[in-house]
């Protein structure tokens, strides 16, 4: 077994993987070929040592999973030429700005989805309360029932998400993620026929985490905050999400190592909820997959290789130049078409922002 701390996400017509220093999109093109895309990312903890801090650096990285999540998807439909004709507000804006429609609307599309999330997760669960108090004294009962229709919304959701037939490649290609992070972590080669006998479920799934939030939330609020004041009751919420963050992402960590019973049976809500978020995927999608991840996993190789000037100096002749001949060149961005086989290109002998991070 081998372990990793490279993590991903699935995008219009492929996968992004990323490790704490690099990330490489992936995606198929319309004539058959794989595009890829990489780029160094800035580590966490370098921005400011707090937000390494444990459970601090679960909201931070709920943050920037979202932010980057965001951007990757819109990069993933330029690379694979999905185009859509900008509306009449989104030309005049363009125009107005000097900046493309998509460069303006993923900032918006960030926000209206944070808002939904927060009707849905928040608000609507918070009036159901305010009608459980109608006939319920117990303050305690009450916010354990706002949980379960939180937990059920959640599943509500889910459920109808998996049903859009939009959605479907979307959810292969996660598949397709999690099957080349298992593959390489078994030890097995890097192929699609690999790959495609490994399961689709991973512990580190982001759909793992948002169980683990649910849950987590569901035992925490049960004993915070039994007010009968709706603006009260969302307001505690809001102000809760941070810390469940940081205990969840925890949990998320310390569950995806454990191979005791507990940890086990605590992963099982996590994993069963990715039946839904997940679908089989086939190997054109896992050949995408592959291809991110090897280029991650090549960056970083070159990164250990940079690191290490002295014991270069120190191999045998011979060995110094294979070690050239196998270096592939190293720049801020490469994009490269790659062949079928799930090669980036960039090396003709040879799949986010999950880490620990959630897949």
């Amino acid at each position: 077994m081998r372990t990793t701390t490279i993590g991903g996400q699935a995008v219009m017509e492929g996968v992004m993987m990323k490790s704490e220093n690099n990330m490489a999109i992936a995606v198929r093109q319309e004539n058959g070929e794989i595009l890829v895309r990489d780029r160094k990312i800035r580590p966490m903890k370098s921005r400011s040592r707090i937000l390494s801090v444990p459970f601090i650096r679960g909201a931070a990285n709920l943050v920037d999973s979202l932010t980057t999540g965001m951007k990757v998807l819109s990069e993933s439909a330029d690379m694979a030429g999905i185009e859509e004709e900008p509306g009449k507000l989104e030309k005049w804006l363009s125009k107005k700005t000097g900046k493309s429609a998509m460069d303006l609307m993923m900032p918006v599309a960030l926000v209206i989805s944070v808002l939904l999330s927060i009707g849905l997760y928040i608000v609507l669960p918070a009036l159901s309360a305010k009608l459980f108090q109608r006939w319920i004294e117990n303050g305690y009962v009450v916010n354990l029932l706002e949980g379960l229709v939180r937990v059920l919304i959640l599943f509500g959701y889910l459920l109808l998400v998996s049903q859009m037939k939009d959605i479907r490649r979307l959810l292969g290609y996660h598949g397709a993620e999690h099957k080349t992070i298992a593959c390489y972590e078994a030890g097995e080669e890097l192929i699609p026929e690999n790959a495609k006998e490994m399961s689709r479920f991973h512990p580190r799934c982001g759909t793992s985490f948002l169980v683990l939030v649910m849950l987590i939330s569901l035992v925490i609020f049960v004993f915070f905050g039994t007010f009968r004041a709706l603006w009260l009751r969302v307001l505690t919420r809001l102000a809760m999400i941070p810390i469940v963050a940081g205990i969840s992402y925890e949990a998320l960590k310390l569950l995806a190592r454990g191979e005791n019973r507990c940890a086990r049976f605590l992963r099982k809500p996590g994993l069963a909820m990715q039946r839904f978020t997940t679908r089989e995927p086939d190997e054109s999608m896992l050949e995408v997959a592959i291809a991110a991840f090897k280029r991650v996993l090549e960056m970083e190789e070159e990164d250990a290789r940079a690191e290490e000037p002295v014991m270069q100096e120190d191999m045998p002749d011979e060995e110094q130049e294979e070690t050239v001949c196998d270096a592939v060149p190293q720049g801020e961005t490469d994009e490269t078409p790659a062949a079928q086989d799930g090669e980036t290109g960039t090396d003709p002998v040879d799949e986010e922002n999950k880490g620990a991070e959630p897949a």
